[in-house]
């Protein structure tokens, strides 16, 4: 692979965590509003219906969002070995310097994503089940 194939995969990754995550804030704000307009109000086998089937769309989302990941880290591992055997456009510094270690950008977006989902997930269970919401 050339460099130029490795950079414009990486940008690819990139156009798949921002569409991932634009995903996952449109499928946890219509859970909300289906809690807040009927979920509430359901029996309590309905609640459980929906909040399975949120959390397999949640579980492949995430799935798919860890698979992507690992391919971005191949990629960048293709551009240290890349910089190794000669030297690398400032495009491609830069796309190397952008992930490489735990302290990178992508495992720091990477941490962030899961650790939003832990919380939003709880946060949904909770509302879901166990807040005791006033009715109308």
């Amino acid at each position: 692979m050339t460099e130029a194939d490795i950079t414009g995969q990486l940008v690819q990754m990139m156009d798949m965590t921002i569409n991932g995550t634009g995903l996952f804030f449109s499928m946890i704000s219509a859970y909300i509003v289906a809690i807040f307009f009927f979920l509430h109000r359901a029996p309590v086998i309905m609640k459980l219906v929906g909040f399975l089937f949120f959390s397999l769309a949640a579980a492949f989302l995430m799935l798919f969002m860890r698979g992507t990941f690992d391919h971005s880290h191949a990629l960048q591992a293709a551009l240290v070995e890349l910089s190794q055997r000669g030297d690398l456009s400032p495009v491609g510094k830069a796309a190397m310097a952008r992930g490489i270690g735990a302290e990178g950008i992508d495992a720091t977006i990477q941490q962030v994503m899961f650790g939003a989902l832990g919380l939003v997930y709880l946060t949904l269970f909770y509302l879901t089940f166990l807040h005791r919401w006033k009715h109308d």
